[in-house]
């Protein structure tokens, strides 16, 4: 069957490539023909394109190159992807993983700055409706199979979607898919809102759980301490909070050096190299190297989802400084933290700090306890059974 795909492909984001190859390598593998629907809004192309560096714009492209050896060419509009879908003649688009359900209503545009109200116009990817909603159905000249695969609606505030025309026209988008799953609680109750009710939606993992299984091996531990002259022992850090820089990390930094493991900062791909006086990656990073680097790695510590995913699937001792979620009614909303939720079903909380909480920043010493106690076979059994949900949410999908 020719199966479309319909994701963050092409964005300079390592998670989003990862996941959409893992989606692509699954469906390959069980004998169909996976093609990766090529859909690139100008202002989402544009964002990316003036937020990274052109080298490692110019990595993310040669990944894509090498690893989507099926994709359509560049659809602009709804009515384009309506054309691909018949031209390919596909008779199943699956659209996610990822925040594919993203939607910022009217009201969250506004924000108080010192110079007075703020609005934020949304791109393409956030407004309501697109193509990640299935906009181009009705385009189409006879009916397709549509799923919604591990879907997410981060940061969108759907309470404050008051309009009841707004909420019907979302739930009549929701009623073209013959599948529906999410990715977190925080989406399962955006949809059973905005629908009262009326459509159900699963909780699913994100690909990223079964890279290995859907992908395969990529590049070996030396190659990658070669190519990025890596010791032997090494852990990855990466955030953008103030109270993690300076001359905390560096006192996290000597801890690890004293038992022979190198601190070493792991770039975030649209975010400059912040000066906290440690050794960091300055080359441009491919997302199959960079898989790879946190494969390998003694730990991981940082803000980032898909980095936590790819250390949890392959057991390598983690430690989150969470900056998702909201606060609602004076208190964290612990559902709104994807972050939190993965590292619950870990039994993990006690390796997670939430910036939105007033608590005590965790000690260098703290931290270094956390990567060195990890219980990594019991994260791997609660990896297995990530990847276990997974095959079992493929199947249903093509079924």
């Amino acid at each position: 069957m020719n199966i479309g795909i319909l994701t963050y492909h092409f964005v300079s984001n390592f998670g989003a490539n990862l996941q959409t190859l893992s989606t692509f390598s699954y469906l390959k593998n069980s004998e169909h023909t996976p093609i990766i629907i090529d859909w690139v809004p100008y202002d989402l192309e544009s964002y990316y394109q003036s937020h990274v560096s052109a080298s490692q714009n110019s990595a993310f492209n040669t990944f894509q190159q090498q690893y989507y050896l099926n994709k359509t060419i560049t659809c602009r509009t709804s009515e384009d992807i309506a054309e691909i879908i018949t031209t390919h003649k596909i008779e199943h688009v699956i659209i996610g993983s990822d925040a594919v359900l993203t939607f910022m209503p009217f009201l969250q545009r506004f924000s108080l700055t010192r110079r007075g109200i703020r609005y934020y116009s949304p791109l393409q990817d956030s407004k309501f409706p697109n193509p990640f909603w299935g906009d181009f159905i009705p385009l189409l000249n006879k009916p397709i199979k549509l799923s919604l695969m591990s879907a997410s609606a981060q940061n969108t505030r759907y309470q404050l979607i008051i309009s009841n025309c707004l909420k019907k026209r979302i739930t009549s988008a929701l009623q073209r898919f013959s599948y529906i799953s999410v990715r977190d609680i925080w989406t399962q109750n955006m949809i059973n809102h905005l629908t009262r009710g009326t459509i159900k939606s699963i909780i699913t993992p994100d690909p990223v759980f079964s890279f290995n299984q859907n992908v395969g091996d990529l590049h070996n531990k030396k190659y990658i301490m070669e190519k990025y002259n890596l010791p032997e022992h090494y852990v990855l850090f990466s955030t953008t909070q103030q109270q993690f820089l300076g001359s905390w990390v560096i006192e996290l930094a000597k801890i690890f050096s004293n038992h022979g493991i190198k601190l070493i900062e792991l770039p975030i791909a649209n975010m400059s190299y912040n000066e906290h006086c440690i050794e960091h990656i300055s080359q441009a990073i491919p997302p199959d190297d960079w898989y790879c680097l946190i494969k390998y790695a003694t730990g991981y510590i940082g803000e980032l989802m898909h980095p936590i995913l790819v250390s949890l699937h392959n057991g390598t001792p983690i430690y989150a400084i969470d900056t998702y979620g909201f606060i609602n009614h004076g208190k964290f909303d612990y559902t709104s933290s994807k972050t939190y939720q993965i590292l619950q079903n870990f039994n993990l909380t006690d390796n997670w700090f939430s910036t939105h909480i007033k608590q005590n920043t965790p000690t260098p010493n703290e931290i270094f306890s956390k990567i060195i106690k990890f219980n990594r076979e019991l994260c791997l059994q609660h990896a297995n059974r990530k990847q276990h949900e997974y095959n079992l949410m493929m199947k249903d999908i093509l079924k």
